[in-house]
């Protein structure tokens, strides 16, 4: 330890000799003689030994430079590549924007385009034509309904064609605008609209079990008043057609009840009850003779607002007193009007070959006839006599009509006279109210009742 302390200590008093004798780069390595080192070399003050020190220096910076280059590169490879990176990530980000936007707007225009080809002149712009059927809800044909067909054709004017469905429901319209239209059957009450493509030079099937357009019946409210000789009710069911039963003619018995005569005379003494229904049958039976005359007076002026509001009425036979007050113009009925059943003098039983006499009533039955039935024995009621309306008159159509045989007796169990073309079915309809009808024939279902009568009955639901 001693030794390599004095080496130390010489080495530090060499250097330090040095440093004070300003040695230099001029003193040669182990002599005395102030010589140069040889080119490119520098003297190290230190060890007093040329070096290559302008190598040793390049080296030096070389490796630092290395270093500050590896450290740049590193450095500007990473922020460039991240931020070229960041860069084409947002790029990518912008691209897949843009692509959606561009497709959803070109989809929106191609899909708006084409819609609006397809829906405005599918196939062209020329004539076509429509084959049609109407029907009930049931399905059933409609006859004599109302079609009308709306469009745009192809000049761009707004059209319209009506027409009317014949004895199958069956409707025709040729050489109109091809493009989207509307049509609309109607029929009384009943309504229902669709739209409909016409193509050039084809026919548009809306006549097939699957297109045939069917009037709608949810938005017609029936309410139905039974009575003891008619059954109304039975047409309706076999229609699919919904009604409220608001009562009956059965007076209750003491200490036993039933029957809903109180239930009738409340809602056809209420208006407002009455106006929640857009048809209202009041069936044959004993209604009027079991209402006081305080009753009567209420109930003949509700009808007579029911009727004025644009509802329609369906009276059948022995119910024509509510005719007969309520609209004294309707119909002039035989005998004494100043009473109630002086109509009522009809032979029973009789087949009357009517005459059919309104357009409507003869395309329903593709004739000029029919056959109409008076029964003696409905069933379970026996009919002694039916009420005869002899004339129409104003604002009424008579539809039916033929030669009616009086009761020859009190107990009508004998034929009488004979009343000539007395109205059996007919319509009234004042400018700005509903409809009324009147029947003097059942709705009721019998063992006679015939084909001709049940399409009438079943056109009647549809004509109110």
């Amino acid at each position: 330890m001693f030794e390599r302390r004095i080496a130390g200590s010489w080495m530090v008093l060499v250097a330090v000799a040095c440093l004070s004798w300003a040695c230099g780069d001029d003193v040669r390595k182990g002599g005395t003689d102030p010589v140069k080192c040889e080119a490119g070399q520098t003297l190290n003050p230190i060890t007093n030994v040329c070096i290559d020190g302008q190598q040793s220096n390049n080296t030096g910076n070389n490796t630092g430079n290395n270093d500050n280059n590896t450290g740049n590169n590193t450095g500007n490879n990473t922020g460039n590549n991240t931020g070229n990176n960041t860069g084409n990530n947002d790029n990518n980000d912008n691209n897949t924007t843009n692509n959606t936007t561009n497709n959803t707007a070109n989809n929106t225009a191609n899909n708006t385009t084409n819609n609006t080809a397809n829906n405005t002149q599918p196939g062209g712009c020329g004539p076509g034509g429509i084959n049609g059927r109407a029907c009930a809800p049931s399905g059933d044909v409609l006859a004599a309904a109302e079609v009308l067909l709306e469009g745009i054709d192809c000049d761009g004017v707004p059209f319209s064609h009506q027409t009317t469905t014949n004895t199958d429901g069956g409707f025709v319209y040729s050489d109109i605008p091809s493009g989207q239209h509307t049509i609309t059957v109607t029929s009384g009450s009943f309504e229902s609209s669709r739209i409909v493509f016409v193509n050039e030079g084809q026919v548009t099937d809306l006549a097939s079990a699957a297109s045939k357009v069917c009037v709608e019946a949810s938005s017609v409210k029936i309410a139905v008043i039974a009575g003891a000789y008619d059954n109304v009710q039975g047409i309706l069911t076999s229609l699919q057609l919904e009604f409220d039963t608001k009562g009956d003619d059965v007076a209750p018995l003491p200490f036993f009840g039933g029957g809903r005569l109180a239930e009738s005379v409340n809602f056809l003494s209420n208006p407002t009850a009455m106006a929640a229904y857009n048809i209202l049958f009041i069936n044959c039976g004993e209604l009027w003779r079991n209402l006081t005359a305080a009753q009567r007076t209420t109930i003949v002026n509700s009808l007579r607002t029911y009727v004025q509001s644009g509802k329609s009425l369906y009276v059948s036979d022995r119910a024509n007193p509510f005719i007969l007050r309520a609209f004294p113009d309707m119909l002039d009925f035989h005998g004494d009007d100043t009473t109630d059943n002086g109509a009522w003098a009809g032979f029973a039983p009789q087949n009357i070959a009517a005459q059919v006499i309104s357009a409507p009533m003869q395309t329903l039955l593709g004739r000029n006839t029919a056959q109409i039935q008076f029964p003696h024995n409905g069933g379970t009621v026996v009919n002694n006599n039916w009420a005869v309306a002899a004339t129409a008159g104003l604002n009424t159509t008579v539809h039916l009509q033929g030669d009616a045989v009086l009761c020859g007796n009190a107990e009508c169990s004998t034929q009488g006279t004979t009343v000539p073309n007395a109205a059996l079915l007919v319509t009234h309809q004042q400018a700005g109210s509903g409809k009324v009808i009147y029947t003097s024939f059942h709705n009721k279902s019998q063992a006679t009742y015939n084909e001709d009568m049940i399409k009438i009955m079943r056109f009647l639901i549809f004509q109110l």
